[in-house]
């Protein structure tokens, strides 16, 4: 009987000794992560990126960095770009939605590179004017062809979706249903 409430009190020393009172870094916002997808608007005076459907600021904490960890800056980046981002807080469920950035990664392979330069081509080319904003909301790659398929909608969701096939070796526009 002695040796199990030693045993007890042992327990509830070690469990109580790994307590300590929350730090500012320990009680700070968790991290989300957030979908991967391409960067299709940037607004330099907002300090903001619309990628996928979601806008994510980019605020002091931010960070914008490559695949090999170099940190870039707010104009290195470019529409087109495939990236994975992380976000803190919560992400406002308007649409589009709206979140804070606190990672934004460019991935900067040879297969994202092919991706964000076929993206491009596909919003030069259904871009009318400056003001259009334009998601991705789905890329397919047919290898056998070198075609992209990129489904695309305006920044409203009362428009409905449409499909840009781009060629993947001239990145010249196929077909747009």
């Amino acid at each position: 009987m002695k040796q199990g409430i030693l045993l007890l009190i042992s327990i509830c020393l070690l469990l109580l000794s790994g307590c300590q009172p929350f730090t500012s870094e320990q009680s700070a916002e968790a991290i989300g992560k957030g979908e991967d997808g391409f960067i299709t608007n940037i607004d330099p005076e907002a300090k903001t990126l619309l990628i996928n459907s979601t806008y994510y600021k980019i605020t002091d904490q931010a960070q914008i960095k490559d695949l090999n960890g170099e940190i870039l800056d707010w104009t290195d980046v470019q529409i087109g770009m495939k990236v994975k981002t992380w976000y803190t807080g919560e992400l406002d469920k308007a649409f589009p939605n709206k979140g804070q950035a606190r990672l934004v990664l460019v991935l900067t392979d040879e297969s994202s590179l092919r991706e964000r330069e076929a993206v491009t081509s596909a919003i030069d080319y259904v871009k009318k004017s400056e003001s259009q904003q334009f998601m991705v909301l789905k890329l397919t790659h047919i290898p056998e062809e070198d075609i992209y398929d990129i489904e695309l909608m305006k920044r409203s969701n009362l428009d409905e979706s449409f499909t840009v096939m781009v060629d993947g070796e001239t990145k010249e526009i196929l077909d747009q249903h």
